[in-house]
């Protein structure tokens, strides 16, 4: 005959009968199955990491717990990443793609590298003869600038002694210091270049609307590669 036991639910407090083999099995009493759910809200054994709430799990992972919430919100956050950086491997690609002038040699090649063609032209732009490069200019040193030079534009050097090349060669050609508001454009875009046939004497004004006008062109021929591009691909 089956015999039952009065005890008492660990939740709520309140007696009722349980068999006596169940009672027999187990230390802990509940009455419903919403008394049960309620002792193990309260007895939390982990945090989560991101928002901080407690939980219970009867599994607590060693490398540190995350919500349902928290973890669908990582997943999106991984999943963002990889498409942002799925774009800029893309972009990455169709630069390669682009051709481009070398700033040494003035040739074009297609690649990553964003100023040389090659290595060679790279270690030629740090080793000029008569100087060194800085901003993307061949900067003459004082000891570079022959004394003739030094005496009759010395208006023109700065606190050292030296002097950019180009506007070196622009003052020997016309004969007298350049101002500081006379700018000396490279009419091939290349620095380097600092032929006499390559530079130009302009105002600030006018050297500013002149690459302005440049970087205009430039984005209006990029349109027009793309929409060539797309018709290439889509010609319906």
């Amino acid at each position: 005959m089956t015999s039952y036991i009065m005890v008492t639910c660990e939740t709520c407090g309140a007696e009722f009968s349980k068999k006596g083999s169940y009672v027999r099995r187990t230390e802990h009493h509940f009455c419903t199955r919403a008394c049960f759910g309620a002792s193990i809200a309260r007895e939390a054994n982990c945090v989560c990491l991101d928002c901080g709430v407690e939980h219970y799990r009867s599994y607590v992972p060693k490398n540190g717990y995350y919500c349902s919430e928290c973890r669908a919100l990582r997943r999106d956050a991984v999943a963002r990443q990889r498409k942002k950086q799925a774009a800029h491997r893309a972009r990455e690609r169709l630069l390669a793609s682009r051709l481009k002038v070398c700033a040494e040699c003035g040739g074009t090649y297609r690649g990553k590298a964003k100023r040389f063609c090659s290595p060679a032209c790279s270690q030629a732009s740090r080793s000029h003869k008569d100087g060194y490069l800085r901003g993307g200019y061949i900067y003459s040193p004082k000891h570079a600038i022959p004394a003739i030079d030094r005496s009759a534009f010395k208006a023109m050097l700065d606190e050292r002694g030296g002097c950019p090349e180009h506007r070196i060669v622009m003052a020997r050609h016309l004969g007298r210091p350049l101002k500081a508001s006379e700018v000396v454009h490279h009419i091939n875009g290349v620095k380097t270049d600092n032929d006499i046939g390559n530079l130009e004497m302009c105002d600030k004004s006018h050297h500013t609307r002149t690459h302005a006008d440049e970087r205009v062109e430039i984005l209006r021929l990029r349109k027009e590669n793309a929409r060539l591009r797309m018709m290439w691909f889509c010609p319906n």
